[in-house]
């Protein structure tokens, strides 16, 4: 009788066999290496064939092992019962990367290196690097440093401009004013919460990192023209996710008064409470004139100095680095295009994302 064969009865039938083409015993130990506790099992799989009669050097060809490793399994088994399936506990080596380094760390990275002796302005893997070297005698690589930062919470942020003339006089009452106005009413009216800025984009491009093969340089094309601009007028209703602007030939009292028409336009039947920065042209006899006698506008003030609190300020960051930044236009005309098509493509649940009050 052929041993792929086997008699039941009178009637020969064919052992049954593996033959898909990933059913392979290297690609089975694969996925026993991959996978935790895999490896318990096929312990357990060897002592069975161990106590079946298999030889050891029989188990290690089929599970791809040393034979002196099988032999240990079995001495080990011999030693300590079935206990000998579980993994043990490998505590290796150290960590060099204690509570107690942790919490120097988390200090240390909320200063300049200039305070330690380190001639850099800003923290990276090349300078913790070299603080650890220089401070703790720890030599480690610069991608290890850098996996550092990141557990200590430490991530990639693109700074604002915080101005030094800035003061914290009036921004908890602009915080305080807005919770209010949020929750006031206005008889049965409605009421829209808008922030406004100005912003220009020259033809001459902003830089940013981009990815790019070592070793070789990105360019981004100009012609250095910064004379030509394109002027607008941005307006957000944070809560809403709302958001426009508009074109003007300047940043003037002219073009404030131009918004200010098209917001009661926009917002016809609603009471519109305005946040605007103190640049001259939000004020004046003429914007005051203007406010005078439209009833249903309120122009809010913010804090000076303090562009972050300031939602349109937001939207002007995120379009350049969305749609302008490393990016070359011919004329303002196709900027214009270029930076109004992008605008709507912000859906509201975008607009609300960005605008957190901070």
């Amino acid at each position: 009788m052929t041993p792929d064969k086997i008699h039941i009865g009178r009637r020969a039938m064919r052992a049954l066999t593996l033959i898909h083409k990933e059913m392979t015993r290297e690609n089975l130990l694969e996925m026993a290496a991959a996978i935790p506790g895999a490896w318990m099992g096929i312990r357990i799989a060897a002592y069975l064939l161990i106590l079946k009669g298999w030889r050891s050097s029989q188990v290690a060809d089929l599970f791809g092992l040393t034979r002196c490793a099988v032999v240990k399994w079995i001495r080990k088994g011999n030693e300590i019962g079935v206990q000998a399936v579980e993994d043990r506990f490998r505590p290796g080596r150290p960590s060099l990367f204690d509570e107690q380094l942790r919490k120097e760390l988390d200090e240390v990275l909320s200063k300049s290196p200039k305070d330690f002796g380190i001639p850099r302005v800003r923290w990276d893997g090349i300078v913790l690097a070299e603080y650890l070297k220089r401070f703790h005698q720890i030599t480690i690589h610069i991608r290890h440093a850098q996996r550092w930062i990141r557990k200590l919470g430490y991530s990639l942020r693109q700074p604002v401009y915080r101005f030094v003339q800035a003061s914290d006089e009036g921004v908890e009452a602009f915080r305080q004013e807005l919770k209010k106005l949020q929750l006031m009413k206005r008889g049965k009216r409605k009421r829209v919460i808008l922030f406004e800025d100005e912003s220009g984009f020259s033809l001459h491009p902003k830089l940013g990192r981009v990815w790019a093969k070592k070793g070789s340089q990105p360019y981004v094309y100009t012609r250095s023209q910064h004379q030509k601009r394109l002027n607008l007028f941005g307006w957000v209703a944070p809560f809403q996710g709302w958001h426009g602007m508009i074109k003007r030939p300047k940043g003037n009292t002219e073009g404030f008064l131009k918004l200010l028409h098209h917001l009661l336009a926009r917002f016809k039947e609603s009471l519109i409470d305005l946040w605007v920065d103190r640049a001259k042209w939000h004020r004046g006899e003429r914007v005051e004139r203007f406010r005078l006698a439209c009833r249903r506008l309120r122009i809010h003030y913010l804090p000076p100095y303090h562009p972050e609190l300031n939602f349109q300020e937001t939207l002007w960051r995120t379009m350049r680095y969305e749609e302008t930044t490393n990016s070359f236009f011919e004329t303002i005309e196709h900027l214009e295009i270029s930076v109004f098509k992008r605008s709507r493509r912000w859906k509201p649940q975008k607009i609300k994302s960005l605008c957190k009050l901070t």
